[in-house]
Protein backbone atom coordinates (compact mmCIF):
# COMPACT_ATOMS: atom_id res chain seq x y z
CA UNK A 1 0.00 0.00 0.00
CA UNK A 2 1.25 3.50 -0.76
CA UNK A 3 -1.07 6.53 0.65
CA UNK A 4 -0.60 9.87 -1.49
CA UNK A 5 -1.52 12.18 1.90
CA UNK A 6 -1.38 11.72 5.36
CA UNK A 7 -1.09 14.74 7.33
CA UNK A 8 0.94 13.63 10.08
CA UNK A 9 2.98 16.65 10.25
CA UNK A 10 -0.47 18.30 11.06
CA UNK A 11 -1.84 15.61 13.53
CA UNK A 12 1.71 15.88 15.57
CA UNK A 13 2.62 19.85 15.43
CA UNK A 14 -0.42 21.44 14.96
CA UNK A 15 -3.16 19.13 16.98
CA UNK A 16 -0.13 17.73 19.13
CA UNK A 17 -1.10 14.23 19.21
CA UNK A 18 1.16 11.00 19.55
CA UNK A 19 2.55 9.17 17.44
CA UNK A 20 0.60 6.17 19.18
CA UNK A 21 -2.71 7.13 18.17
CA UNK A 22 -2.70 8.81 15.26
CA UNK A 23 -4.33 7.13 12.40
CA UNK A 24 -1.09 6.86 10.69
CA UNK A 25 0.61 5.46 13.81
CA UNK A 26 2.78 2.59 13.15
CA UNK A 27 0.89 -0.41 14.42
CA UNK A 28 -1.79 0.61 12.08
CA UNK A 29 0.75 0.97 9.16
CA UNK A 30 1.61 -2.43 9.70
CA UNK A 31 -1.65 -4.10 9.72
CA UNK A 32 -2.54 -1.84 6.44
CA UNK A 33 0.27 -3.03 4.47
CA UNK A 34 1.33 0.35 4.33
CA UNK A 35 4.51 0.79 2.66
CA UNK A 36 5.10 4.37 1.57
CA UNK A 37 3.29 7.20 2.79
CA UNK A 38 3.46 11.27 1.69
CA UNK A 39 3.29 13.38 4.46
CA UNK A 40 2.59 16.86 3.50
CA UNK A 41 4.22 20.32 5.24
CA UNK A 42 1.00 22.23 5.80
CA UNK A 43 1.29 25.60 7.65
CA UNK A 44 -2.39 26.76 8.70
CA UNK A 45 -2.76 30.80 7.44
CA UNK A 46 0.00 30.33 5.43
CA UNK A 47 -1.50 32.30 2.74
CA UNK A 48 -1.88 35.31 5.25
CA UNK A 49 2.37 35.61 5.98
CA UNK A 50 5.49 36.31 4.05
CA UNK A 51 7.21 33.82 2.05
CA UNK A 52 9.67 34.36 4.77
CA UNK A 53 7.65 33.49 7.67
CA UNK A 54 6.46 30.44 5.69
CA UNK A 55 9.49 28.77 4.82
CA UNK A 56 10.56 29.19 8.93
CA UNK A 57 7.41 27.65 9.71
CA UNK A 58 7.95 24.94 7.27
CA UNK A 59 11.45 24.20 9.17
CA UNK A 60 9.42 24.25 12.46
CA UNK A 61 6.80 21.63 11.38
CA UNK A 62 9.46 19.22 9.45
CA UNK A 63 11.50 19.30 12.84
CA UNK A 64 8.75 17.97 14.65
CA UNK A 65 7.29 15.17 12.59
CA UNK A 66 8.90 11.88 14.16
CA UNK A 67 10.67 9.19 12.16
CA UNK A 68 9.12 6.22 11.04
CA UNK A 69 10.46 2.53 11.24
CA UNK A 70 9.59 0.53 8.56
CA UNK A 71 7.46 2.97 6.01
CA UNK A 72 9.13 4.85 3.22
CA UNK A 73 8.17 8.80 3.96
CA UNK A 74 7.85 10.98 0.92
CA UNK A 75 7.19 14.82 1.72
CA UNK A 76 4.95 17.16 0.12
CA UNK A 77 4.06 20.66 -0.16
CA UNK A 78 0.27 21.64 0.35
CA UNK A 79 0.60 25.35 -0.08
CA UNK A 80 3.80 26.41 -1.44
CA UNK A 81 3.29 30.03 0.06
CA UNK A 82 6.91 30.09 1.00
CA UNK A 83 8.54 29.57 -2.29
CA UNK A 84 6.44 33.07 -3.96
CA UNK A 85 9.21 35.48 -3.92
CA UNK A 86 11.83 32.56 -4.84
CA UNK A 87 11.22 29.41 -6.42
CA UNK A 88 15.15 28.37 -5.80
CA UNK A 89 14.43 28.17 -2.12
CA UNK A 90 12.07 24.76 -2.74
CA UNK A 91 15.68 23.72 -3.59
CA UNK A 92 16.75 22.29 -0.17
CA UNK A 93 12.83 20.75 0.14
CA UNK A 94 13.24 18.79 -3.12
CA UNK A 95 16.53 17.67 -2.21
CA UNK A 96 14.91 16.60 0.97
CA UNK A 97 12.49 14.30 -0.41
CA UNK A 98 9.72 16.56 -1.11
CA UNK A 99 8.95 15.25 -4.61
CA UNK A 100 5.06 16.85 -4.73
CA UNK A 101 4.43 20.09 -4.92
CA UNK A 102 0.87 21.95 -3.98
CA UNK A 103 0.45 25.51 -4.90
CA UNK A 104 -2.54 26.51 -3.20
CA UNK A 105 -4.36 25.16 0.09
CA UNK A 106 -8.02 26.26 1.27
CA UNK A 107 -7.39 29.56 0.59
CA UNK A 108 -5.94 31.37 -2.61
CA UNK A 109 -2.69 33.08 -1.81
CA UNK A 110 0.01 35.02 -4.06
CA UNK A 111 0.39 31.27 -6.22
CA UNK A 112 -3.01 30.98 -7.66
CA UNK A 113 -6.66 30.37 -6.52
CA UNK A 114 -7.95 27.52 -4.40
CA UNK A 115 -11.02 25.69 -5.23
CA UNK A 116 -12.18 26.21 -1.35
CA UNK A 117 -11.60 29.77 -1.27
CA UNK A 118 -14.78 31.65 0.33
CA UNK A 119 -14.31 34.41 -1.95
CA UNK A 120 -16.16 33.67 -5.43
CA UNK A 121 -13.88 36.20 -7.34
CA UNK A 122 -10.62 34.61 -5.47
CA UNK A 123 -12.37 30.91 -6.15
CA UNK A 124 -12.48 31.79 -9.81
CA UNK A 125 -8.26 33.03 -10.27
CA UNK A 126 -5.81 30.43 -12.15
CA UNK A 127 -2.26 30.83 -11.49
CA UNK A 128 -0.46 33.95 -11.14
CA UNK A 129 2.35 35.25 -13.14
CA UNK A 130 4.89 33.50 -9.60
CA UNK A 131 2.42 30.86 -9.94
CA UNK A 132 3.35 29.83 -13.25
CA UNK A 133 7.25 30.90 -12.17
CA UNK A 134 7.25 28.32 -9.44
CA UNK A 135 5.38 25.65 -11.03
CA UNK A 136 7.13 25.96 -14.22
CA UNK A 137 10.63 25.50 -11.69
CA UNK A 138 9.29 22.64 -9.82
CA UNK A 139 9.06 20.41 -12.86
CA UNK A 140 11.95 21.78 -14.10
CA UNK A 141 13.83 20.50 -10.75
CA UNK A 142 13.10 17.01 -10.01
CA UNK A 143 9.68 17.08 -8.51
CA UNK A 144 5.66 16.90 -9.27
CA UNK A 145 2.62 19.16 -9.17
CA UNK A 146 0.10 18.63 -6.90
CA UNK A 147 -3.28 19.90 -8.24
CA UNK A 148 -5.37 18.85 -5.11
CA UNK A 149 -7.15 22.04 -3.92
CA UNK A 150 -7.06 23.69 -7.10
CA UNK A 151 -9.48 26.33 -8.71
CA UNK A 152 -10.26 24.74 -11.59
CA UNK A 153 -8.64 27.58 -13.59
CA UNK A 154 -5.40 26.37 -11.58
CA UNK A 155 -5.80 23.28 -12.36
CA UNK A 156 -5.70 24.02 -16.13
CA UNK A 157 -2.66 25.84 -15.76
CA UNK A 158 -1.21 23.34 -13.75
CA UNK A 159 -2.61 20.83 -16.48
CA UNK A 160 -0.55 23.17 -19.04
CA UNK A 161 2.55 23.08 -17.27
CA UNK A 162 3.10 19.53 -17.05
CA UNK A 163 2.20 18.96 -20.72
CA UNK A 164 4.58 21.30 -21.58
CA UNK A 165 7.20 19.51 -19.71
CA UNK A 166 6.23 16.43 -20.55
CA UNK A 167 5.56 14.97 -16.64
CA UNK A 168 2.61 13.30 -14.92
CA UNK A 169 0.52 15.30 -13.09
CA UNK A 170 -0.29 14.75 -9.82
CA UNK A 171 -4.14 14.84 -8.23
CA UNK A 172 -3.14 13.57 -4.27
CA UNK A 173 -6.44 13.83 -2.38
CA UNK A 174 -10.05 14.27 -4.25
CA UNK A 175 -13.73 13.23 -4.47
CA UNK A 176 -15.25 13.32 -7.47
CA UNK A 177 -17.75 15.74 -8.62
CA UNK A 178 -19.71 13.13 -10.38
CA UNK A 179 -20.44 11.60 -7.28
CA UNK A 180 -20.33 14.68 -4.89
CA UNK A 181 -20.78 18.01 -7.04
CA UNK A 182 -18.76 20.21 -5.16
CA UNK A 183 -15.32 22.49 -6.24
CA UNK A 184 -13.02 20.53 -4.03
CA UNK A 185 -13.50 17.47 -5.90
CA UNK A 186 -12.20 16.06 -9.33
CA UNK A 187 -14.59 16.46 -12.27
CA UNK A 188 -14.47 13.37 -15.12
CA UNK A 189 -13.18 15.38 -17.62
CA UNK A 190 -10.54 16.57 -16.12
CA UNK A 191 -9.46 12.63 -14.76
CA UNK A 192 -8.91 12.31 -18.17
CA UNK A 193 -6.70 15.00 -18.74
CA UNK A 194 -4.58 13.75 -15.80
CA UNK A 195 -4.52 9.92 -17.19
CA UNK A 196 -3.24 11.98 -20.47
CA UNK A 197 -0.21 12.99 -19.15
CA UNK A 198 0.47 9.45 -17.34
CA UNK A 199 -0.70 11.30 -13.85
CA UNK A 200 -2.51 9.56 -11.00
CA UNK A 201 -5.66 10.62 -8.71
CA UNK A 202 -5.50 9.76 -5.17
CA UNK A 203 -9.02 8.89 -3.80
CA UNK A 204 -10.04 10.45 -0.15
CA UNK A 205 -11.42 8.93 3.03
CA UNK A 206 -13.03 12.49 3.81
CA UNK A 207 -16.71 11.86 3.99
CA UNK A 208 -16.76 15.56 2.91
CA UNK A 209 -15.37 14.79 -0.16
CA UNK A 210 -17.05 10.85 -0.77
CA UNK A 211 -20.48 11.18 1.05
CA UNK A 212 -23.05 10.99 -1.30
CA UNK A 213 -24.99 13.29 0.81
CA UNK A 214 -23.42 16.73 2.58
CA UNK A 215 -23.17 15.79 6.20
CA UNK A 216 -23.66 12.36 6.11
CA UNK A 217 -20.67 10.30 6.96
CA UNK A 218 -19.28 8.02 4.51
CA UNK A 219 -18.94 4.23 4.52
CA UNK A 220 -16.19 1.72 3.37
CA UNK A 221 -18.61 1.27 0.09
CA UNK A 222 -18.78 4.80 -1.13
CA UNK A 223 -14.71 5.20 -1.15
CA UNK A 224 -15.19 2.22 -2.96
CA UNK A 225 -17.94 3.44 -5.61
CA UNK A 226 -15.59 6.07 -6.01
CA UNK A 227 -12.77 4.20 -6.97
CA UNK A 228 -15.24 1.91 -8.97
CA UNK A 229 -16.17 4.98 -11.11
CA UNK A 230 -12.87 6.86 -11.22
CA UNK A 231 -11.83 3.67 -12.67
CA UNK A 232 -13.83 3.41 -15.02
CA UNK A 233 -13.07 7.07 -16.02
CA UNK A 234 -9.36 7.39 -15.96
CA UNK A 235 -8.42 3.51 -16.32
CA UNK A 236 -6.47 1.34 -14.00
CA UNK A 237 -3.33 3.10 -14.51
CA UNK A 238 -4.48 6.30 -13.14
CA UNK A 239 -6.26 5.92 -10.03
CA UNK A 240 -4.74 5.74 -6.36
CA UNK A 241 -5.03 6.69 -2.97
CA UNK A 242 -4.78 9.73 -0.90
CA UNK A 243 -6.58 8.93 2.58
CA UNK A 244 -5.98 11.99 3.93
CA UNK A 245 -5.93 10.53 7.03
CA UNK A 246 -4.95 12.16 10.39
CA UNK A 247 -6.29 15.90 8.59
CA UNK A 248 -9.38 17.32 9.80
CA UNK A 249 -11.29 14.67 8.06
CA UNK A 250 -14.84 12.73 9.32
CA UNK A 251 -13.49 9.13 8.09
CA UNK A 252 -16.13 6.55 7.13
CA UNK A 253 -17.66 4.43 9.64
CA UNK A 254 -15.83 1.86 10.87
CA UNK A 255 -12.70 3.18 9.14
CA UNK A 256 -9.77 2.42 11.62
CA UNK A 257 -6.83 4.79 9.65
CA UNK A 258 -4.42 3.03 7.69
CA UNK A 259 -5.17 -0.24 9.12
CA UNK A 260 -8.55 -0.27 6.69
CA UNK A 261 -7.08 -1.19 3.39
CA UNK A 262 -7.51 -4.92 4.04
CA UNK A 263 -11.24 -4.17 4.29
CA UNK A 264 -11.03 -1.97 1.62
CA UNK A 265 -9.14 -4.32 -0.56
CA UNK A 266 -12.45 -7.27 0.27
CA UNK A 267 -14.86 -4.10 -0.49
CA UNK A 268 -13.25 -3.88 -4.02
CA UNK A 269 -13.35 -7.72 -4.84
CA UNK A 270 -16.73 -7.82 -3.68
CA UNK A 271 -17.18 -5.13 -6.70
CA UNK A 272 -15.65 -7.39 -8.97
CA UNK A 273 -12.44 -5.37 -9.03
CA UNK A 274 -9.66 -7.98 -10.22
CA UNK A 275 -6.46 -8.42 -7.79
CA UNK A 276 -4.32 -7.31 -10.28
CA UNK A 277 -6.81 -3.91 -10.62
CA UNK A 278 -6.43 -3.40 -6.84
CA UNK A 279 -2.82 -4.02 -7.08
CA UNK A 280 -2.63 -1.25 -9.43
CA UNK A 281 -4.53 1.35 -7.10
CA UNK A 282 -3.27 0.51 -3.56
CA UNK A 283 0.37 0.86 -4.70
CA UNK A 284 1.61 0.15 -8.57
CA UNK A 285 0.28 3.65 -10.18
CA UNK A 286 1.92 5.58 -6.97
CA UNK A 287 4.89 3.65 -7.62
CA UNK A 288 5.14 4.21 -11.32
CA UNK A 289 5.03 7.95 -10.76
CA UNK A 290 7.38 8.86 -8.03
CA UNK A 291 9.85 6.41 -10.19
CA UNK A 292 9.76 8.70 -12.53
CA UNK A 293 10.40 11.25 -10.08
CA UNK A 294 13.71 9.41 -8.82
CA UNK A 295 14.42 9.44 -12.71
CA UNK A 296 14.23 13.64 -12.01
CA UNK A 297 16.28 13.27 -9.28
CA UNK A 298 13.65 13.65 -6.44
CA UNK A 299 13.97 10.85 -3.90
CA UNK A 300 12.60 10.01 0.03
CA UNK A 301 14.68 11.96 2.59
CA UNK A 302 16.52 10.21 5.74
CA UNK A 303 13.50 11.07 7.90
Amino acid sequence: MIDLHVDLPYAVHVQHRTLAVVQSSPARLAAGNVRAIVTPLFVPGAYAMSPAEARAAYEVTYADVPRLTGTERWLSFEGADGFADDPSKIDAWIARGACLVGLVHDHSNALGGASQDPDTAARARGLTPAGKKLAAYVVANGALLDAAHASDATFDDLLQIARNAGVPLVVSHTGLRARRDIMRNIDDGRMREVAATGGIIGISMHSGHIARVAGERATLGDVADAIVHALAVAGKDHVAIGSDFDGSITAPENANGEAVWPRMHDELRARRISEDTIDAVFQRNASRVFAFARSHGCVPGSR
